[in-house]
């Protein structure tokens, strides 16, 4: 394996990431496990790449029980693979989270119906940014919305309250809402617990 064969197996783990919606932990586990060949030679051309300060940063991380089956250095080498992995994929999965609405995109692969509820534009053309509130069910107060029994999420960038608080303050006005476009649930999933605190103004 080349150091571009190399890259090529972080683009290809990051892809198989988004699509099955697991960590890059998970999937190095996996490889780990069931294609040892591969696993093999990414650890040889990683192991290459160590610097004396790669061994300072992830020494702690030999105290934790994963792939217990390799030797010191080849763990640091699949720490540093699941890291490069988990670096490129924050990056891919945030700039999935700001692309305009097309029904590729995972919100719509539960209920494809949904993606007609896009605000329109005054020519009456979608604006493929956000969807218009009266055709969803929102659960508990909650930054969870429910439509013909499947479930979504506000975009995480925004205030879980922001809904309720617009509820509460426009009633007789259309609210519309950017939700997270690389998420459709076929069961409610868990809710976030949020903390505020009520401080009294200070009067000096």
């Amino acid at each position: 394996m080349t150091i571009d064969d190399y890259f090529k197996e972080i683009d290809t783990a990051v892809q198989k990431c988004m699509n099955d919606d697991i960590s890059n932990q998970d999937y190095v586990e996996q490889l780990t496990s069931n294609d040892i060949e591969k696993s093999k030679k990414i650890i040889n051309i990683r192991k290459e790449l160590l610097s004396p300060s790669d061994y300072e940063r992830l020494g702690g991380y030999l105290a934790i029980g994963f792939f217990t089956n390799f030797e010191s250095s080849e763990r640091m080498s699949l720490f540093l693979f699941m890291f490069d992995i988990g670096n490129l994929l924050v990056v891919r999965r945030l700039k999935e989270r700001f692309r305009v609405y097309d029904r590729s995109l995972k919100i719509f692969s539960k209920d494809g119906n949904l993606f007609d509820c896009i605000r329109e534009k005054p020519n009456s053309e979608k604006d493929l940014e956000l969807i218009d509130t009266k055709f969803l069910n929102n659960v508990q107060y909650s930054e969870v919305f429910e439509r013909n029994g499947y479930y979504y999420q506000i975009e995480p960038f925004l205030n879980p309250a922001i809904f309720t608080l617009c509820k509460q303050n426009f009633k007789d006005s259309p609210i519309y809402i950017r939700l997270d476009p690389t998420k459709a649930y076929s069961s409610c999933p868990l809710f976030k617990i949020n903390e505020a605190i009520l401080i009294p103004a200070n009067p000096n």
